[in-house]
């Protein structure tokens, strides 16, 4: 027994130190004390820890496995001296190797289930290819996969809050307390939403690295920045518009913070405002007057808006009233000096028409007159004054044949 323990002494110090590495490596780091590059230095000592504890711890127990076999073995044939030593060597091989095969074996694949993705962390720091679904080997005992759900989970502001459980919440269900907030007329109240999102598969290394968790990157890339951007869209309303028109303001937060969380690895699918709770944290008496008095200001904004409107109308009707009177004076202008015209044109042919029937009418009463005056003497007389009384000669000339006095 003492050469035993003379030839295998020193592999019993290596246990304690097995059991201390084994124990530095089951060491949890809450990732929510940590962040940045701090996750990812605390995370790489401890899975570094981790991974050399667990190759060391099983050797040491296959090492112990076997010397327990070889002792049995060589004390079961009655063998002693250096004889003993040298026939349980093979024994203690043989069993020490079967003994930490079978754990290595068991380390050097793993298997990816759907919805979810895979890390390889070795030596403490996350490999660039994430893991999809599927069959991968790895190194045993000096890679391990760290797995993240890549299933949509929610996000969302409850009453109850962080103190429900996870088995309460659900695995992927994460919840937060409502958010205070004071609306622009001094109403107080609290806000309660919805945010949904899943991990980027081909982001999950990095994330890894930044976050550790995927708890840890919701509260840094979700909770966090939601605060401010709730805040500034719920202040610039009144109690009346939060609590009626909430649901129109989802796009105002969704987007930048979308935008965050998409640089961080997760990206959003919806985010939708829960109507806020205005009583628990204000004031009802407070909430009921600042309604009143909201209600009687956008009532006072109606009637002013309708008065200038009305006055906007009536100044245009004014307008459209000046220029109609205009377009029918010049119409009428236009009308009447037509008309003039037209009246003038025909006067002046009316009265050339009424000369000429004049003029006609008094020559025919003159030459009536003058035959009702025309006796057959006087005919006579006339034919005698327009004769002058000379008959035709034979001989080209003519005598008097009688002579009238001029």
């Amino acid at each position: 027994m003492k050469k035993i323990l003379k030839v295998f002494g020193p592999f019993f110090a290596v246990v304690l130190l097995a059991l201390a590495l084994t124990a530095c490596g089951s060491i949890v780091v809450p990732s929510e004390t940590v962040s940045g590059d701090y996750v990812a230095q605390a995370l790489a000592t401890v899975e570094l820890g981790s991974n050399l504890g667990a190759g060391i711890g099983w050797a040491v127990l296959a090492f112990v496995i076997g010397l327990v076999v070889a002792v049995a073995f060589f004390v079961w044939r009655g063998i002693q001296g250096a004889k003993a030593v040298f026939a349980a060597v093979p024994v203690f091989l043989v069993v020490a190797l079967l003994v930490f095969a079978i754990p290595a074996a068991r380390a050097s694949y793993i298997v990816i289930d759907p919805g979810k993705v895979g890390v390889v962390v070795e030596q403490g720091l996350a490999l660039d290819t994430p893991l999809v679904e599927g069959l991968h080997w790895i190194t045993p005992f000096v890679q391990k996969v760290r797995v993240f759900s890549t299933r949509p989970f929610t996000f969302s502001l409850t009453s109850d809050g962080e103190t429900s459980t996870p088995q309460e919440r659900g695995s992927e269900q994460y919840r937060s307390f409502y958010q205070k907030f004071t609306t622009s007329n001094g109403v107080k109240g609290q806000a309660a939403y919805l945010v949904q999102a899943s991990l980027d598969p081909q982001a999950a290394p990095q994330f890894y690295r930044d976050y550790g968790t995927l708890e840890n990157g919701i509260v840094q890339l979700i909770k966090t920045p939601a605060i401010p951007l709730v805040r500034n869209v719920l202040r610039g309303l009144t109690a009346t518009e939060v609590d009626t028109l909430i649901d129109s303001y989802n796009d105002e937060v969704m987007t930048p913070l979308c935008a965050g969380a998409k640089n961080g690895g997760l990206t959003c699918i919806d985010f939708a405002f829960s109507r806020p709770d205005m009583g628990t944290w204000g004031d009802e008496r407070n909430l009921t007057a600042a309604t009143e008095q909201q209600a009687l200001t956008e009532k006072n904004k109606v009637e002013v808006a309708k008065q200038t409107a009305l006055a906007n109308v009536e100044t245009e009707i004014g307008k459209n009233t000046v220029a109609t009177n205009a377009a029918i004076a010049q119409a009428l202008v236009a009308t009447t000096r037509a008309k003039g015209e037209a009246d003038a044109a025909r006067i002046t042919a009316d009265a050339t028409a009424y000369t000429t029937i004049t003029e006609a009418n008094a020559q025919a009463q003159a030459n009536t007159v003058v035959s009702q005056t025309l006796t057959d003497l006087l005919i006579q007389y006339t034919i005698w004054t327009e004769w002058l009384g000379e008959w035709p000669s034979y001989m080209g000339g003519g005598e008097p044949l009688f002579t009238i006095p001029r």
